[in-house]
């Protein structure tokens, strides 16, 4: 009987071992996913992810990364999630989508106060400045797919603050923030949320979603997408 027991307990731990983990990415951008002061990964979107898969009860574990490096990693590492994402036209074929996560931000192409001499009626009349933006966020990609060049009308950096230092140093003339980031990041930096103005709005029609790696293991996709299901509907 015995024999019997301990048979059975070392399956079941042999079968927990092989169970197929779920490798989480994510980059710091408040508040949607961010680490905190005890270095603790919170925000808007990550207790939704949370409650999603813990609902669904797959094996996860959950890293910060600079964006560039959670989407490479995303599109190219097995059983890998990335999230908070937008899911474009330019995205659709490169990852499993699972959606909504969370309300997408407001997006905003913004110039410092001071600077009355930037007059952007239309989006393309910013090929006429140089524009901050974040490597292979979504921003990046939709300027590139719009005839904005690297180099020439874009200035690319690896986080939303390092383009807005950049903007309050006159070494960029435009940035892309969503409405809440901006204001977070200026508060943090002790300046007014005056310093800036928001010039045109960026797109919006993209939903911010949870992707998932092309060679994801089926099973845990079925079970996120029902606990997701699930908690939607609630």
């Amino acid at each position: 009987m015995f024999k019997l027991l301990y048979f059975i307990v070392f399956c079941l731990i042999a079968l927990q071992s092989w169970a197929v983990h779920l490798n989480v990415v994510t980059e710091h951008r408040i508040p949607l996913n961010y680490l905190n002061e005890k270095g603790e990964i919170v925000g808007d979107a990550t207790q939704i992810v949370r409650k999603i898969l813990e609902s669904s009860d797959v094996s996860y574990s959950m890293e910060v990364y600079s964006w560039a490096r959670a989407y490479y990693k995303a599109q190219n590492e097995p059983n890998t999630m990335i999230f908070s994402i937008r899911r474009t036209k330019e995205r659709e074929h490169k990852f499993h989508w699972i959606c909504p996560l969370i309300e997408s931000e407001r997006e905003f192409i913004y110039r410092l106060s001071s600077r009355d001499d930037i007059q952007i009626v239309y989006f393309n009349d910013a090929k006429s400045y140089s524009l901050g933006v974040v490597r292979d966020d979504f921003t990046h990609e939709k300027l590139v797919t719009n005839g904005f060049i690297e180099g020439k009308h874009l200035d690319v950096n690896n986080d939303g603050l390092a383009n807005l230092k950049k903007l309050l140093k006159g070494r960029v003339d435009l940035i892309v923030q969503s409405d809440r980031s901006i204001e977070r990041r200026m508060t943090a930096l002790k300046l007014p949320l005056s310093t800036v103005t928001p010039v045109i709005p960026f797109e919006l029609d993209q939903p911010t979603c949870m992707g998932f790696n092309k060679k994801t293991d089926p099973e845990i996709l079925d079970k996120i997408t029902k606990s997701h299901g699930l908690i939607f509907k609630n």
